[in-house]
């Protein structure tokens, strides 16, 4: 198993409270973006400041759970950190603790599992071109 970035442990530290249960998905995503703003080295205020960002109260509002941020909005603040989507489901997963890794195979697998029935039907189709003429 390997070690867990202190910045997360101190974010989910913050945001899991009483620690019953896993942290509501508004926590999760307050908690994902303080951790990717605090791991490009910066405050509200420097972020607040970055071309397409929005301002210092609205990263507050985010980062405390008042209110979550639109796609649109979002895609645009992670521009202005030269970042994208796959940075801010990265720091989602670790926020709640779910293996970056192991998220990517089992999404992999349902992938895989869908293709089953076609599977199925091509090796039926197979098997009956193996077939001699005038068996069934």
């Amino acid at each position: 198993m390997s070690t867990i970035d202190p910045t997360v442990q101190v974010v989910r530290a913050e945001i899991q409270g009483d620690g019953q249960g896993p942290a509501p998905f508004p926590d999760i995503v307050a908690g994902a973006l303080r951790l990717i703003r605090t791991r490009q080295g910066l405050t509200q205020t420097a972020a607040s400041k970055r071309p397409g960002a929005p301002d210092f109260r609205t990263l507050s509002h985010w980062e405390t759970r008042r209110k979550l941020p639109s796609l649109r909005i979002l895609a645009n603040y992670l521009r202005a950190l030269g970042l994208d989507f796959s940075a801010f489901q990265e720091a989602l997963d670790q926020i709640a603790g779910v293996d970056s890794a192991e998220a990517a195979l089992t999404s992999r697998l349902v992938e895989l599992e869908g293709l089953q029935p076609r599977i199925t039907e091509l090796e039926r189709r197979v098997s009956e071109l193996e077939r001699p003429d005038g068996e069934s």
